[in-house]
């Protein structure tokens, strides 16, 4: 129940948060999921990458089931903690959602997440993402210790078949 409320709030923000404009939006931020900010009164998703649904599970290295999606939140949560984010508007991803390049301290946000395999590159809206998860992948971070379906196929039509991601890329 906890996980349905939680998803229909990020929805409810995506619906009804103001558009981002185009200057650059800085300040404390609340993490939603492993790709979405909201800044100010702004919800913003990270420019170029695709991490799971807070209620995504994966499979694990073990082959048990991960909270991949409440993993991937946490990460980034505790990654920003207090610290001011500043979001560059980069216009609308492929859902229509506003997206933004957004540092901590000069890092890149969606780097980070990507490198650590909390999420995958978008490789048609960010190419320069890919060596990231080339290397999460390669040692096995995140989402890559075990199988997970594509987030970003996951947000096209969640009734879709799953499109796996596993080891063998």
């Amino acid at each position: 129940m906890k996980r349905a409320v939680h998803a229909s709030a990020i929805a409810l923000a995506l619906l009804c948060g103001p558009v981002l404009g185009n200057e650059a939006l800085t300040g404390p931020a609340v993490v939603l999921d492993g790709d979405t900010l909201r800044l100010k009164d702004a919800v913003v998703g990270l420019f170029g990458i695709a991490a799971p649904a807070p209620e995504q599970t994966c499979e694990g290295a073990t082959g048990l089931p991960v909270a991949c999606g409440a993993d991937a939140a946490q990460a980034l949560a505790g990654h920003i903690g207090a610290a001011s984010v500043v979001c560059e508007p980069r216009g609308l991803d492929r859902h229509r959602r506003p997206v933004a390049l957004c540092r901590v301290g000069g890092e890149d946000l969606s780097a980070w997440m990507v490198a650590r395999g909390h999420a995958v590159a978008d490789r048609l809206s960010a190419p320069d993402y890919v060596p990231q998860e080339t290397k999460a992948w390669a040692t096995r971070r995140g989402l890559w210790a075990g199988v997970f379906e594509e987030p970003s196929r996951r947000r096209v039509d969640a009734s879709a078949p799953a499109r796996m991601a596993s080891l063998t890329r």
